[in-house]
């Protein structure tokens, strides 16, 4: 099995590529745990539930025109589309069984305009939870 390295993934938020201000990106999934076990059993048991799911993102701050600041300040507050091409060859933009394309829907619930200190990069997190199904496709472009 072939390993990873993760330098070539592409990340655009709200149809705006950020890839080469962004740090990292990790998607979380989680479902709901729902118990249903009944008298008589000898261990628990359970059922999935609910799906949820989030991103969080390491920016590199950006105030030019469509960077960083201005597509964050245009998506705040409401819901944005976060897409990720991971694996490999995703310089050329094609999704492949090796390089999935990831779609996830997400209210841009915070973002943080200014933060730093004297002589550092200008960084910030952000995590923002899912509002839908993620989708991912082994098909498509970037």
């Amino acid at each position: 099995m072939a390993k990873f390295i993760g330098k070539n993934l592409r990340v655009k938020v709200g149809g705006t590529e950020l890839t080469t201000n962004i740090a990292s990106v990790e998607v979380t999934e989680t479902v709901d745990e729902i118990e249903t076990t009944a008298f008589g059993q000898s261990a628990r048991s359970r059922i999935a539930g609910l799906k949820d799911a989030s991103v969080t993102i390491s920016f590199h701050q950006d105030y030019d025109a469509s960077s960083v600041n201005a597509t964050l300040g245009s998506v705040f507050g409401g819901t944005a589309s976060v897409v990720i091409l991971a694996g490999t060859s995703t310089t050329q933009g094609t999704a492949a069984a090796t390089a999935p394309l990831y779609t996830v829907p997400v209210l841009c619930a915070s973002q943080t305009p200014v933060s730093g200190q004297v002589g550092d990069l200008t960084t910030f997190d952000v995590t923002w939870p899912a509002v839908g199904e993620i989708t991912k496709s082994t098909t498509g472009t970037f």
